[in-house]
């Protein structure tokens, strides 16, 4: 599993920024919110997050009928943010756009200026703002 290779830094400040009280909930957030970003981005902008964005946030396995239906999905702002709703059993709109800021700050500290840079380059506009 993915989150076996996490650092405990990357945890830290997940769990930090996301208000959260574990270990375990902050890996299984940011394992939800790397596959929500490999389901809604298209393919240069995945490509290049997934680039630039540390090793331990590759998803490793992709499920059958996502890579069946991943080839005409576009990018909605509202579509990720209902998909880390469902994910995360969230009922609140503000906490799952505060989740993803979390995760993306979390990002832009392990990655580096540079790196997280051309990551948020590749964002669409509508991320751009809670990123």
């Amino acid at each position: 599993m993915i989150g076996d290779l996490m650092p405990e830094h990357f945890l830290a400040l997940i769990k930090q920024y996301a208000n959260l009280s574990s270990n375990s909930e902050a890996e299984r957030i940011a394992l939800q919110l790397s596959e929500a970003l490999q389901l809604t981005l298209n393919e240069d902008s995945k490509k290049l997050f997934f680039t630039y964005a540390p090793d331990y946030l590759l998803p490793k396995k992709t499920r059958f009928f996502a890579k069946i239906l991943d080839w005409n999905k576009t990018y909605q702002h509202e579509t990720l943010i209902e998909r880390l709703q469902l994910l995360q059993h969230l009922n609140d709109k503000v906490e799952a756009e505060n989740r993803l800021r979390a995760y993306f700050t979390a990002v832009r500290i392990v990655s580096g200026k540079k790196a997280y840079h051309k990551i948020f380059s590749i964002l669409p506009p509508e991320l751009q703002t809670i990123a």
